[in-house]
């Protein structure tokens, strides 16, 4: 796989692995600091992920269509998306009357599962590598990883942004692919979009690639 391709593809696997790894209690708050505990429980968090999100991509003896439902339990088990999905819609979230932001909200998990789990193949097989972490602001954890292709080719860095919530428990935030931040570009996406189109048009959109995606 070219570099190229291995970058759009883990980029996509690395938005799915962003809502299906985000933890019931979600909260923007930070803690005061990311202490040595919170750094270690950062990376024990992110290892339990990418185990368990690798470990369905990589059974042979399940189908691919048996491996897709599995992750989209994984998904719908874990996700956050009620917190983290009227963030990506910017400024333009306060345009959303409750009645549309419930549609939106209802819709985005399976525009994700539809979207990005058969790209999420395209990298099962890679190798992730924790090789250091760093702390941003004095609250949040990032996880330096290098991610290899068993047939060759460069390296990729990605950088996965984690936090501890109130609840105690850890969540993923963020995930930057060769300095790329996912959370922004989906952001960026979906408000251009918002801002071209409306609405009703931006929801009609993410319908119809969910059920393209479907059939």
């Amino acid at each position: 796989m070219s570099i190229t391709l291995l970058r759009k593809a883990f980029l996509s696997a690395a938005m799915a692995l962003l809502f299906s790894a985000s933890t019931s209690g979600f909260s923007m708050h930070a803690h005061a600091a990311a202490s040595e505990e919170d750094q270690q429980g950062a990376v024990a968090f992110f290892q339990e992920m990418s185990d368990a999100a690798f470990a369905v991509m990589r059974n042979t003896q399940l189908s691919k269509d048996e491996q897709k439902a599995e992750f989209r339990r994984l998904f719908k088990k874990g996700t956050a998306v009620e917190q983290l999905g009227p963030l990506l819609l910017g400024y333009h979230r306060k345009r959303f009357s409750a009645e549309q932001l419930k549609r939106y909200t209802d819709l985005l998990p399976d525009y994700v599962v539809a979207i990005y789990t058969d790209r999420l193949f395209d990298v099962g097989n890679e190798e992730v590598s924790i090789q250091n972490t760093y702390t941003q602001g004095s609250s949040d954890v990032w996880i330096v990883t290098k991610v290899t292709s068993p047939i060759g080719g460069d390296d990729l860095r990605a950088d996965w942004r984690i936090r501890r919530l109130d609840s105690g428990r850890f969540s993923l935030l963020d995930v930057k692919v060769e300095n790329i931040s996912l959370f922004q570009t989906k952001k960026d996406e979906f408000m251009a979009y918002l801002g071209r189109r409306g609405i009703e048009a931006f929801l009609k959109r993410l319908s119809e690639d969910v059920a393209k995606a479907s059939s």
